[in-house]
């Protein structure tokens, strides 16, 4: 045999090696490419409750408003002051939904926290018609949506809107400050910092600060 055919023959065991790794490699990709599809199939609702566990989280809504420190009737509850003072501030009405839309929260597990010069001070869910000081309670449900309202569940969703009143544990004088926090259970706290405003009316419109 001479030396041009060992070089063809070499050349064609090549070309037969080439063409079954190409075969290999195309059964391979096809086969990795259809077990990824399941896979992200079956984890589909795993993602969306990883995204739920950590991602739920509320924001005020709207224009909070605070009253002064004097026992009265707001939205229906009879709410208790700490201290009797027209000058102070004794109570905020604020309303809470979801940032995410399609995510809800539990107000059941969510914590309320008044913090001021330093010092913490949670705020307890009270269910009752009074509201007692260093308490918090929903006073009204509603939805975003014209036409539509509010389940009658805890549970606030996408579009719905909960107004949540707070008796502060103690009456705040004019210029003090005070940060409200909302901790969901599984989600980034809200923020947001208050100053009593010089001269403290029966109701008082808060701006962001």
């Amino acid at each position: 045999m001479s030396i041009q055919n060992r070089q063809s023959g070499i050349t064609s065991i090549e070309v037969v090696i080439i063409l079954v790794l190409i075969g290999f490699c195309s059964y391979m990709v096809i086969s990795l490419l259809h077990s990824s599809n399941q896979l992200s199939i079956s984890n589909r609702g795993l993602v969306r409750g990883a995204i739920s566990e950590s991602g739920d989280s509320v924001r005020i809504y709207g224009t909070p408003i605070g009253y002064s420190s004097v026992s009265r009737e707001i939205e229906g509850i009879h709410a208790i002051a700490s201290g009797e003072d027209p000058n102070a501030l004794g109570f905020f009405l604020i309303s809470v939904t979801p940032i995410v839309g399609d995510l809800s929260i539990d107000t059941n597990r969510m914590r309320i926290t008044i913090v001021s010069a330093g010092n913490e001070i949670p705020v307890a869910r009270n269910r009752n018609a009074i509201l007692n000081p260093g308490n918090w309670t929903i006073v009204k449900k509603y939805n975003m949506i014209p036409m539509q309202s509010a389940d009658e569940d805890d549970i606030l969703e996408g579009g719905e809107i909960f107004d949540l009143l707070i008796s502060l544990p103690e009456p705040f004088p004019p210029y003090k400050k005070l940060i409200i926090i909302l901790s969901p259970e599984h989600g980034m706290p809200w923020k947001q910092e208050f100053t009593v405003p010089p001269v403290t009316s029966p109701i008082v419109k808060f701006g962001w600060t």
